[in-house]
């Protein structure tokens, strides 16, 4: 020690003492070395050539500038950024160091246009791009959580005008949940499907459909639908002589029955499912067919009587109510009696009991199910027992606590 600090006297070379401290310097003593003037100049220079080209190093010391805190790893430091919102321009407060104060220093070495490819194409690139910036200063998930507090004619009208990252984010199934149409937008889109896919059956008129929309809209798990009236279909009167027939519009005189041979194909991830403003005469014998064919995966589904129209409610994953058959007895006789008709002898199977669980505003009078609206509407109680059977065995299957023995009446 005494013969370097008699060299270092005698103005010899440095360089065996300063090797001598970077190989052996302690965490506190490189930071009293970056506070040297000429040094932290040096390692600032020699930083930003760095990041230039290595984005590892350049996660690390972005994580330090936006949190204020060193990783331990690098992996650490990605971790922390996927999480965090990219700011622009991180490095725009640096200040320059003079001319005249640089320490010399070798420019960067020159990358061939494959070898610069592959450093921007690694593991950081994709870590960065996929929670990139698309709304403001927000990441991807924040962008995604802001759309969902838009209603869906606004997020249709800002696919024209969206930046990337906008929509990127539309493309998102969550940017949609849940999926809201009113009558307005529910007229329009299903014009459009009866225009481009009038039938509902061929795979290559779906796809050119779903082409028009971002990914997500289809995806959607919660949708709620308002139905648009029905358009009736009116034949032109004319004054003149001309009596050759003319084109009629594409009307959609039955919207209900335009949407059901659809949902499947169209929203084949929906697990719940609300549908309103249904006619009631066209629901009135129809939901049996319905309940047992395209809900036959529904363990919940509910079909109410509201004024003059019904509303739906099919969820996939939650258990019907339990199938008790005295007290659905009980019920179908006050229901009856609302009714005001003759009391006539009845009696009812576990496959009839789910079936006036399910169709709130329905009887059993004798051996057909009437409905409370219109009384003389009549569904055949066999036709029910047939049909009801698989969707019983499922779901007893699938939730037997809500199927018990001894609730059965012989």
């Amino acid at each position: 020690m005494a013969q370097r600090r008699n060299a270092t006297a005698d103005g010899q070379d440095f360089k065996d003492v300063a090797m001598d401290f970077l190989q052996n310097a302690q965490a506190s003593q490189w930071q009293e070395l970056v506070r040297t003037p000429a040094v932290a100049r040096y390692v600032q220079r020699l930083l930003i050539a760095r990041v230039k080209r290595d984005r590892g190093l350049a996660a690390a010391v972005a994580l330090c500038a936006i949190t204020g805190s060193t990783p331990r790893t690098l992996g650490s430091a990605r971790r922390v950024l996927e999480e965090t919102p990219r700011k622009e321009d991180t490095y725009a407060d640096v200040p320059k160091t003079p001319p005249d104060e640089e320490a010399p220093a070798s420019p960067p070495r020159k990358l061939r246009r494959r070898l610069r490819f592959k450093q921007r194409g690694g593991s950081s690139l994709q870590l960065t791009s996929s929670r990139q910036t698309s709304l403001g200063g927000l990441n991807l998930d924040l962008a995604i959580c802001v759309l969902g507090f838009l209603d869906v004619r606004a997020k249709l009208a800002t696919l024209s005008c969206a930046s990337t990252g906008l929509r990127e984010a539309l493309q998102q199934r969550a940017a949609w949940e849940p999926l809201e149409v009113d009558q307005a937008l529910c007229r329009s889109l299903l014009r459009l499907l009866k225009e481009r896919d009038p039938l509902g059956y061929f795979a290559e008129e779906r796809q050119r459909v779903k082409s028009r929309f971002p990914r997500g809209f289809f995806e959607v798990r919660q949708l709620d639908i308002v139905l648009m009236d029905p358009e009736r279909v009116e034949q032109p009167v004319s004054d003149t002589e001309d009596e050759a027939p003319r084109p009629l519009p594409a009307l959609i005189p039955d919207p209900l029955d335009e949407l059901l041979k659809r949902m499947k194909n169209y929203f084949p991830r929906a697990e719940e499912v609300i549908v309103r403003n249904i006619e009631d005469y066209r629901m009135d014998y129809r939901f049996v067919e319905l309940r047992c064919g395209d809900l036959q995966a529904f363990g919940f589904v509910e079909l109410a009587h509201l004024g003059v129209t019904y509303q739906l409610k099919a969820f996939r994953a939650h258990p019907p109510q339990q199938v008790d058959c005295q007290a659905v007895a009980r019920l179908n006789l006050l229901r009856v009696r609302a009714a005001q008709v003759p009391l006539a002898p009845t009696t009812l199977s576990e496959r009839e009991a789910l079936f006036l669980l399910e169709h709130l505003s329905a009887f059993k009078n004798g051996d057909d199910f009437c409905l409370a609206h219109s009384v003389y509407r009549s569904v055949p109680s066999h036709t029910v027992r047939k049909k009801y059977k698989q969707v019983v065995d499922s779901l007893r299957r699938r939730f037997p606590k809500h199927f018990p023995e001894n609730a059965k009446v012989n």
